[in-house]
């Protein structure tokens, strides 16, 4: 029983790689990637209007410190600073900074929702469609952010500091694999003879997301040395490399959930007697 399971185990990770690398996710993830930090110009724009007046009042780090931590150092240092630094500006450019951030940070989520399509074999929807379920991923996104900045940021104040350091992550998570398997779900036409999964891939791309995260701080933090090889573009390739591995947790869940349904809709071999 147990060396079956150990075989379809390793026959699921073999089919999910060989998957990938058909579907071409690493290129497919440098396109999200590339969109998605775009988007952020944009986004410290939009933030600075949307939180300016309660990151005046309560300061960055109390308002998303708990989100950004999760970014490697030289990524917080470059979102924090601007935050800081557009919370004190005017508001006269908002409406067009708010269209420039919902179109392009929607580019990337349309990359992984044809990404979703190709890998599970799902009816294709009209562009505009899939536009318009970007721009609603990425409004109900920045929501969530700011919702579970809050909270984190209020428990983190209550618990001791040996829980407070594994509370964060656990938060993320519950929350993330929530999230991101309700995108998974609305990502794709729904069929009758197939039967969606969602909730595996969308547990194993954010602990995957966290996973990376962590350690790629962790590396830039002792050993990677990135200004003596990028200069004063450091920060910009720490933070593009990110926005990379993040896409590829992505497509990476949706993967786990193509293969999941795969294994699972295969005809039963007929028991003999």
């Amino acid at each position: 029983m147990s060396r079956t399971i150990f075989h379809r185990g390793v026959a699921l990770v073999r089919n999910i790689v060989l998957a990938m690398d058909k579907h071409d996710a690493v290129t497919a993830a440098s396109a999200m990637a590339y969109s998605f930090f775009l988007s952020l110009i944009p986004l410290l724009l939009a933030l600075g209007y949307i939180i300016g007046h309660m990151v005046r009042v309560r300061g960055t780090d109390v308002v998303l410190g708990p989100l950004v931590d999760a970014a490697p150092p030289a990524a917080q240092s470059i979102i924090s600073r601007e935050l800081d630094t557009l919370a004190g500006t005017g508001v006269g450019f908002a409406p067009l900074v708010a269209l420039g951030f919902l179109w392009v940070s929607s580019s990337g989520v349309h990359g992984l929702i044809n990404g979703l399509e190709i890998v599970l074999r799902a009816q294709r929807r009209p562009w505009w469609q899939k536009r318009a379920l970007s721009v609603a991923c990425i409004l109900g996104a920045l929501a969530s952010l700011v919702a579970v900045g809050w909270g984190i940021s209020y428990v983190i104040h209550l618990a001791p500091g040996r829980v407070r350091t594994l509370l964060v992550p656990f938060i993320l998570l519950v929350v993330g694999t929530c999230g991101l398997s309700g995108f998974y779900r609305v990502a794709v036409v729904h069929t009758e003879v197939i039967q969606r999964r969602a909730w595996p891939g969308a547990f194993v791309a954010v602990t995957a997301w966290l996973l990376v995260s962590w350690a790629f701080s962790a590396y830039v933090r002792t050993l990677g040395n990135y200004s003596v090889y990028y200069g004063s573009l450091a920060a910009v390739a720490v933070l593009l490399f990110w926005c990379w591995l993040t896409a590829l947790a992505l497509l990476l869940g949706a993967e786990v959930n193509a293969q999941l349904e795969g294994v699972r809709l295969q005809p039963k071999r007929p028991s003999h007697p």
